[in-house]
């Protein structure tokens, strides 16, 4: 990974936080892999890349200054798939806005890991079984 070979060339401080955005990445990551089908190119620049930008910078994440994600909002992009269980790791969202999709499947139980979650709109997809 890229964000590997930043942690050799950083102080303390910045090793910390490109930690957490190496983490945050590959879990964002592993959730792009479960989507089959992404007409309106939500997921674009979810690139692992050198040059790319950390996960806080791609499209429809938001994080603290921390560098957590606390936001996710992929609403209303036709998206298709299913819901990787690495959206647990995300143990800092406040957010997480799935709606107007077609996510199908089980609501992944590591969702119950997500403590600070305050909204989760997963209206309008077609998931099944229980939660």
């Amino acid at each position: 990974f890229f964000f590997f070979f930043l942690l050799l060339f950083t102080s303390r401080r910045t090793t910390s936080f490109l930690i957490v955005a190496l983490l945050i990445g590959i879990a964002l990551l592993r959730f792009k892999e479960k989507v089959l089908s992404d007409p309106h190119g939500g997921l674009f620049d979810w690139i692992d890349e050198a040059g790319v930008g950390t996960p806080c910078s791609w499209n429809g994440v938001e994080c603290s200054s921390a560098g957590h994600v606390v936001v996710l909002d992929l609403k209303d992009l036709g998206m298709e798939g299913t819901v990787a269980a690495d959206i647990g790791k995300l143990i800092h969202i406040k957010s997480l806005t799935l709606c107007n999709n077609s996510f199908s499947g089980a609501i992944p139980d590591e969702i119950r890991n997500l403590g600070a979650l305050e909204l989760l709109d997963l209206r309008n997809n077609n998931f099944s079984g229980r939660f």
